[in-house]
């Protein structure tokens, strides 16, 4: 079967949020289990543009803080299906939450920021990979 990156993505997405992925041949095989042909290579390039690491052990889409990282970004997480929580360096919410209000990324409807959390407003559950991409994107380019 023939799926686009995003719908590839997405899928990911879902099994790295409902289940403890260790290795990058499981999500081969889970998308296997769909009737999905991907290679690993593939598989690993779609985490790399998620924004995906392996924190103690497992697949996440949490993010290890980089020393370079003005914003000190530590997580994304989808929470359901229209919302995702972002943590960040303490008092640094508001500028990450701004920045990414201005990249006008489209699917965003919104943020709410506090200190070191930000809450992100999503219009549609299916953009979840492409604003994951999105917000990576706009951060890293300060």
């Amino acid at each position: 079967m023939n799926m686009h990156k995003e719908d590839r993505q997405n899928k990911i997405l879902n099994f790295i949020e409902s289940h403890d992925v260790v290795r990058q041949d499981e999500l081969v095989n889970m998308l296997g289990d769909l009737g999905l042909n991907v290679t690993q290579a593939s598989v690993s390039r779609d985490l790399l543009e998620l924004g995906i690491s392996k924190i103690k052990g497992k697949y996440s889409l949490s993010k290890e803080i980089q020393e370079n990282d003005i914003f000190s970004i530590q997580s994304i997480e989808s929470i359901g299906e229209n919302l995702m929580v972002m943590k960040c360096g303490i008092g640094m919410a508001p500028a990450v939450a701004l920045k990414i209000d201005n990249a006008d990324i489209k699917g965003i409807a919104g943020t709410i920021a506090g200190d070191d959390t930000i809450f992100i407003a999503v219009k549609a559950s299916g953009n979840r990979s492409r604003i994951v991409s999105a917000i990576t994107r706009t951060l890293k380019n300060g």
